[in-house]
C-alpha cells in the first residue's frame, strides 16, 4: 500500500456521518484555498499589498483569505483571485471518495498552479491534459448504482457555448476568467 492510498484509506475510514464529511468538507476547502492563495502569490514573488492591487481588495483582506481559520470565502472573491492571478476555477459538487482522494494526495505543485502565460509557455499541444506523464483528471470513483437511474442534463444548462461564442464573436474581446456558464430558461 503507498503511503497516498494508506492516508486515504485512513480519511476515507474515519468519515462515517454527515457531520463528520461536512467538517471535513469544511477543514478541506479552508486549508487548501489558504494554502494555494499563500503559495501562488509566493511563487509570483507577489506582498499581499501587490496581489491585494491585482485583485482590487485592500492588504488586510488578502491576510484573511491566506488564514485557514478565516473561511469566508465568496464565489466572488475566488473569481476575483483567479482574475488576478490568471488562472482558471473550478467549483463544483463532487463524491465525498473524490474530495478525500484530492484531499490525500495534494502535493505543492498541485496548488502552485501556473498563471496562463506561464501555462502555455511551458506546454506542448502533447501535454495538455497530462503533467510529468500524470493524468491532471483523477479516473472518476465507480458506484454501483443498483436501480438508481442517474439524471441526466437539463436543456437549459450550457457549459462552453456562451464561452465559445463570444470568442468567435471577437478575437480582440476579453475572454471571460471563468468559461463553465449556466444559461437559465435559455
Amino acid at each position: 500500500m503507498t503511503m497516498t492510498s494508506a492516508r486515504y484509506r485512513q480519511i476515507w475510514d474515519s468519515i462515517k456521518t454527515r457531520e463528520e464529511l461536512a467538517a471535513f468538507v469544511d477543514a478541506e476547502i479552508d486549508e487548501m484555498i489558504a494554502a494555494q492563495i499563500r503559495i501562488m502569490r509566493e511563487n509570483r514573488r507577489w506582498t499581499q499589498r501587490e496581489l491585494g492591487e491585482f485583485a482590487g481588495m485592500a492588504q488586510a483582506r488578502i491576510s484573511d483569505l491566506e488564514d485557514p481559520n478565516y473561511g469566508r470565502y465568496t464565489l466572488r472573491t475566488l473569481k476575483r483571485l483567479a482574475e488576478a492571478f490568471n488562472v482558471g476555477l473550478s467549483v463544483r459538487f463532487v463524491p465525498a471518495s473524490r474530495l478525500v482522494y484530492w484531499g490525500s494526495d495534494t502535493s505543492y505543485e498541485d496548488l502552485a498552479v501556473p498563471s496562463l502565460e506561464e501555462e502555455k509557455l511551458q506546454t506542448s499541444d502533447d501535454e495538455l491534459m497530462s503533467v510529468d506523464g500524470t493524468s491532471w483528471w483523477h479516473d472518476p470513483v465507480v458506484v454501483d448504482t443498483g436501480s438508481v437511474l442517474l439524471p441526466t442534463m437539463p436543456e437549459n444548462v450550457r457549459f462552453i457555448e456562451p464561452f465559445l461564442q463570444q470568442a468567435s464573436t471577437s478575437e480582440d474581446a476579453p475572454l471571460p476568467a471563468v468559461a463553465i456558464t449556466s444559461a437559465v430558461g435559455a
